[in-house]
This record gives C-alpha cells, sequence and structure tokens, in this order.
C-alpha cells in the first residue's frame, strides 16, 4: 500500500485501536474512498504472503489469524454500519466457528459492553464491500 504521508495524517493513519493485524489495511482504503479519493491496484503486482499450507494445498490458519481476522470483520461491520454483515458474522462464529473465533466474538461483545467501539461512519455504507466473505471483489 503506498499513500502520500499528507493523506494518511489527514486519516489519521492506521486506526490501531479497533484493529490490531487484519483489517487495518481494508479500513486505510475505504476511508480513503470516502474521502472522495480513488483507491487503485496494479494488477501485476507480486507479493508473497507467507502461509503454512497442507499437502494438498489447502491454506492453514493459525488461532492468531481465526481470532484477529474475526474480530477485524465485526469492527469493519461496525465501524461501516453494516448490521447484516454484523448479524451474518456473528450468526456464523455461533453456529459452527473455531474456539479462536468464538474467543474474538467474546473480546468483541467485551469491548461493546465496555463502550470501546468504533463510532459508525457517515456514509460507510457507499464504500464497505462485504462481497462472498471478502471485502471487494478479487480478481483471482
Amino acid at each position: 500500500m503506498l499513500l502520500r504521508r499528507s493523506l494518511f495524517r489527514r486519516l489519521s493513519g492506521f486506526d490501531s485501536e479497533h484493529f490490531f493485524l487484519y483489517c487495518d489495511d481494508v479500513d486505510l482504503s475505504w476511508r480513503v474512498r470516502l474521502a472522495g479519493l480513488r483507491v487503485v491496484h496494479v494488477p501485476t503486482a507480486v507479493v508473497f504472503h507467507d502461509k503454512r499450507i497442507s499437502d494438498d494445498a489447502a491454506l492453514l490458519p493459525t488461532e492468531a489469524e481465526h481470532f484477529y481476522a474475526l474480530l477485524g470483520r465485526l469492527m469493519l461491520a461496525r465501524k461501516y454500519d453494516r448490521a447484516d454483515v454484523l448479524a451474518e458474522t456473528v450468526a456464523a462464529v455461533t453456529a459452527g466457528g473455531t474456539a479462536a473465533q468464538r474467543e474474538a466474538l467474546e473480546e468483541y461483545r467485551r469491548r461493546e459492553a465496555d463502550g470501546r467501539m468504533p463510532d459508525p461512519l457517515a456514509g460507510a455504507d457507499r464504500v464497505a464491500e462485504f462481497v462472498g466473505g471478502e471485502y471487494a471483489v478479487h480478481r483471482y
């Protein structure tokens, strides 16, 4: 991700209070769009993201990945005023999430009870793309 330092500062950078490891980049890119700017990608760019895989090439996410990815999704749904995604995510975890995902849901509820939730952003629903469990339409 590349952006001008002045824009990064104007948008208050990454929201580390609500996003620790996952979804911080999604949040920032959505705030860029809320500011009326474009987010572009370079389709020929190549990034290596080290992941554990099984013998049949399936991803093997760690407990930390399950925890922080789920917590980040819940925070995004809250911050971007997507009660539908929030309810759908809670229902999915309640029905059959991993132990780490259930712990993330408990952490979300603790933060909610303590008043440590992000305020919903005005107009956020126009940039918050939750597509098939992802945060945008993927090109691959």
